[in-house]
């Protein structure tokens, strides 16, 4: 039996069965599709939820199990070959997902109609294959891709195949947070039986959350969609259109606002607004009002994401940062990161853990304003058997509160909720309660006394598919 722990994962790598095409003949030849199918219909990877070849796990802490390899170079559809940045997580052997994490073209900040893929688009788009070989930094998969993807925002994550699975209390199989190249979703194949008496997560580890900054000197009226963030603009969280995403809120020239860009939340404008909340199954929630005449600047919430779980995976945008100073006793509102993926295909589902992709909270800010809550993820869980469980969850991460003093009184922005992401669970029954809640926006409180939530809202509800 492999065992994992936080430290390491011992497993069989030797073998494979079923069939496989081979990789270097001609995706584009005229009985591609027909092979293609062949490969399909003799391979475990996709008629018994894996081959089993890496055996039974039991797992008593917390530990990934996944590998992660983003995609360096545009890759068309019909292609068997992928040119990743390292290859060192990937194996000969191995089931993959080939995932278009990101990478939509950043619209206009603040628009907040919903996302709605074209047809042809490939974002969000995944695909089951195996990697039949490893050359340098390029990997051949078995099965030609079914749609092309871009030279950014893509990942190969390579995907474990257990017979049965045993969680222990105190366990977790968990993702590698995402770091705009790879990560975010933990995936797991088991032919047998998946006894979860722990947790399968994927917390706080999607698009990121908007950096805080400490604002130099007083700066107000603040009311551009878009603008410095050393000029009062705070920064944005995460989302889909990772471009426009600013990891460091110090660095020269960098550009928040407090429109949302896609699914990712407003960074709250100055003076002390709250930061918006994340989109994925539904928008974020608004940050709240501004210190200086309550004037509604505070993060617009993240655009929803209007495309199911059945040929797409959403992370969870990430909520903006609340607007702040550099005042060494006051603290900033750092916005939630959303929910990552959680993948699993397994025979049957038992026991009493929880399957979640919830999002990270929105920082509390004292005296400032208070981050943006991440969006729930998503959580894909396919069983043919029957499905157990203690909760399967894609909630929303809370706004952040914005806690204050009878001197300065209820004059701050919380941070809006992150909205609720997607679950989607195929079985034959059982019982397993399923949540995809918004985050409850912040708020803003004298210790011990008044309290308001200063114009902060709730995320909206996600989608159970």
């Amino acid at each position: 039996m492999a065992v994992a722990s936080g430290c390491a994962l011992l497993v069989d790598l030797d073998g494979l069965s079923g069939g496989a095409p081979d990789p270097t003949s001609d995706a584009n030849a005229p009985d591609a599709d027909a092979r293609d199918a062949a490969a399909d219909a003799a391979d475990p990877l996709v008629t018994a939820h894996g081959s089993g070849k890496d055996g039974p796990l039991e797992v008593v802490s917390p530990v990934v199990v996944n590998g992660y390899a983003a995609v360096a170079a545009i890759a068309p559809a019909g292609t068997r070959v992928l040119t990743v940045e390292s290859v060192g997580e990937m194996t000969v052997g191995a089931a993959v997902i080939v995932w278009q994490t990101a990478g939509l073209s950043p619209p206009t900040p603040g628009e907040d109609a919903p996302i709605k893929p074209e047809a042809d688009s490939p974002l969000g788009r995944y695909t089951f294959a195996r990697v039949v070989s490893i050359d340098a930094s390029k990997v051949t998969l078995d099965r030609a891709l079914p749609f092309g993807v871009l030279a950014s925002g893509a990942q190969l994550v390579r995907v474990p195949e257990h017979t049965d699975v045993t969680v222990k209390a105190g366990g977790a199989l968990v993702a590698k947070p995402w770091d705009g190249r790879s990560g975010g979703i933990v995936a797991m194949l088991a032919s047998g039986t998946l006894t979860n008496d722990g947790a399968i997560h994927a917390d706080g580890v999607g698009f990121r959350g908007g950096p805080g900054f400490g604002q130099i000197g007083y700066v107000e009226k603040c009311a551009d969609l878009s603008g410095p963030v050393d000029g009062g603009f705070s920064a944005r969280g995460e989302g889909l259109a990772t471009a426009a995403f600013v990891p460091d809120a110090s660095a020269p020239g960098a550009i928040g606002g407090s429109g949302n860009v896609a699914n990712g939340g407003g960074g709250g404008d100055c003076h002390n607004a709250g930061g918006g909340g994340g989109g994925n199954g539904g928008q974020g929630g608004r940050g709240g009002v501004s210190f200086d005449n309550d004037r509604v600047v505070g993060g617009h919430g993240g655009a929803q994401i209007a495309a199911g779980l059945a040929e797409r995976l959403w992370l969870g945008g990430g909520g903006g940062a609340g607007h702040g100073d550099d005042d060494p006793d006051e603290s900033l509102g750092v916005g939630g990161a959303g929910g990552g993926v959680v993948f699993v295909s397994a025979g049957a589902v038992a026991g009493g853990g929880e399957l979640r992709a919830e999002g990270a909270a929105g920082a509390t800010a004292i005296i400032n304003g208070g981050g943006g809550g991440g969006a729930g993820g998503s959580v894909w869980v396919a069983v043919d058997g029957t499905l157990t469980c203690g909760r399967v969850s894609a909630r929303g991460g809370a706004g952040g509160a914005s806690p204050s003093t009878s001197a300065s009184g209820l004059r701050f922005g919380p941070g809006g909720g992150g909205a609720g992401g997607r679950v989607r669970v195929s079985s034959r029954g059982g019982a397993c309660p399923l949540d995809a809640a918004g985050g409850e926006g912040g708020l803003c409180a004298i210790d011990g006394g008044a309290r308001s939530a200063r114009g902060a809202s709730a995320g909206a509800v996600g989608v159970l598919e």
